[in-house]
């Protein structure tokens, strides 16, 4: 792939800099870095109600994951390594699938409340690889989160280059909703190119001490809502 492009979890390739709408997610992404657009079309509440549309809906009807795992996301230089094999009977590799971040809370003010929010009181970012292996080498694989920066002058969001475009393997891990006493997380999202044996590693890039007193867990599952 020429070194001006990059690839999204759709399969779609986009100009560095460009505006890409996503086919299921509509999220707007815009390369800030070299035009310094904002979107200003985004008010506070829009983007809460955007951040919460799966409230109590994201697992109605779910899959399975493919993989789920305890994680501690509280301490840096915390890092786990799952394996997982794709096969036409687990995962549909025409679907989009994520690496899902959970938070056991349900508390007023908790550390699932902070991680939410528009803006966030409070960001968590991890550090994302995932790999195909094949005949003894490991492959990288595309993935991408849905960073932002927020100018609370002017109560405005400017959606952040994709990792791609940023040349970076760490996500920030954004808000997906909560059902009952769960906070749903999405740290990238991702196509598996084909059927095969994966590794998806995630490590911690800095302290959260507010995760260190709830149960958190990393998940390899379809994409919310599980559309295309």
């Amino acid at each position: 792939m020429a070194s001006d492009e990059c690839t999204d979890a759709r399969g779609g390739t986009f100009k560095v800099g460009a505006v890409v709408v996503g086919a299921s997610r509509k999220r707007l992404r815009m390369s800030s870095a070299r035009s310094g657009v904002l979107v200003r079309a985004l008010t506070r509440t829009a983007v809460v109600l955007g951040l919460a549309w799966c409230v109590g809906a994201c697992h109605k009807g779910s899959f399975p994951p493919l993989a789920s795992v305890r994680f501690d996301a509280s301490r840096a230089g915390e890092s786990v390594s799952i394996p997982v094999t794709i096969t036409p009977d687990n995962a549909n590799i025409h679907n989009v699938y994520m690496v899902g971040f959970y938070i056991k809370d349900g508390s007023l003010h908790g550390p699932a409340d902070q991680l939410r929010g528009s803006p966030p009181k409070a960001r968590l970012y991890l550090r994302v690889r995932i790999f195909r292996q094949v005949e003894g080498s490991e492959i990288p694989v595309d993935v991408n989160d849905y960073d932002f920066d927020y100018d609370i002058r002017t109560d405005t969001y400017t959606f952040l280059p994709s990792m791609c475009e940023r040349g970076t393997d760490i996500a920030y891990v954004s808000s997906s909703g909560q059902l009952r006493d769960v906070a749903h997380m999405q740290v990238v999202s991702f196509r598996f190119p084909d059927y095969g044996r994966y590794r998806i590693e995630v490590s911690t890039v800095s302290d959260m001490p507010i995760l260190g007193a709830v149960p958190t867990w990393l998940t390899v599952e379809r994409e919310f809502p599980h559309g295309k």
